[in-house]
């Protein structure tokens, strides 16, 4: 059986590639994304060890009440 028996449709004719331009500017696009999220994680891991460390602090003070 054929692609049309199928409900298959060919797609309209055109170029299959993209254009340098056109893929240069995409890869800065995407270089700037991953940029931004590497920046973003490094800046969420920090915050988390910050905040173990807040954790680790308040749980050594809560510890300590009963002996007060």
């Amino acid at each position: 059986s054929g692609d049309l028996d199928r409900g298959l449709i060919p797609r309209e004719g055109g170029e299959m590639t993209v254009p340098p331009a056109l893929r240069n500017a995409l890869a800065k696009v995407d270089a700037a994304r991953q940029d931004r999220d590497e920046a973003e994680l490094a800046r969420l891991r920090a915050r988390v060890v910050e905040l173990e460390a807040t954790n680790e602090v308040l749980g050594k003070a809560i510890g300590l009440l009963p002996e007060m």
